[in-house]
């Protein structure tokens, strides 16, 4: 997929504009960085803090905070795997955009 760069643009502003983000992570997500992490408190609500775009094939990518108190420990992870919690719907344009539902 080739990405329309002003729409990217758009996103990434319209994402950055409201962070930190309210999100939930999805059970895929969880698994994963509980396998990476046993010190992390891992939960379904967390907050994005920042995104970045890696070009057309990667997307956007979304840096994850669980736990503030724990910023030590990095996540990032594609935006198409997380939910906005605040109704907004950034996150979810970003997923139907990425899955050819524009």
């Amino acid at each position: 997929m080739i990405d329309n760069q002003d729409q990217v643009e758009r996103l990434l502003r319209s994402l950055t504009e409201a962070m930190p983000l309210p999100a939930l992570a999805s059970p895929p997500l969880i698994s994963n960085l509980r396998g990476q992490s046993s010190a992390a408190k891992i939960t379904p609500e967390c907050k994005v803090a920042k995104a970045f775009y890696t070009g057309d094939e990667g997307g956007i990518v979304c840096q994850v905070i669980f736990d503030e108190d724990e910023a030590e420990q990095v996540f990032l992870w594609g935006a198409a795997r997380l939910s906005e919690t605040s109704g907004c719907g950034r996150i979810d344009r970003n997923r139907r955009y990425r899955d050819g539902n524009r």
